[in-house]
């Protein structure tokens, strides 16, 4: 699962394109998660331009630490 910082989402659908188990949407409102899908890969995160995506089951540090390999 995952959280989205409205505030810092500029809706350029980045994530949804990359995440291969669909679960990103991207939508009028920002980006949703369509299903209980997620198993916090970290790409959505990854590719975020802004950094408005958090993963809700990992330390922040730690997805910083995993997304720069």
């Amino acid at each position: 699962m995952f959280s989205v910082n409205k505030e810092k989402c500029i809706q350029c659908g980045a994530c949804s394109e990359v995440c291969i188990f669909e679960t990103m949407k991207q939508t009028s409102e920002g980006v949703k998660q369509q299903h209980n899908v997620c198993f916090s890969c970290g790409q959505c995160i990854a590719v975020c331009p802004t950094g408005a995506l958090t993963n809700d089951h990992m330390p922040f540090s730690e997805q910083q630490a995993r997304n720069k390999n």
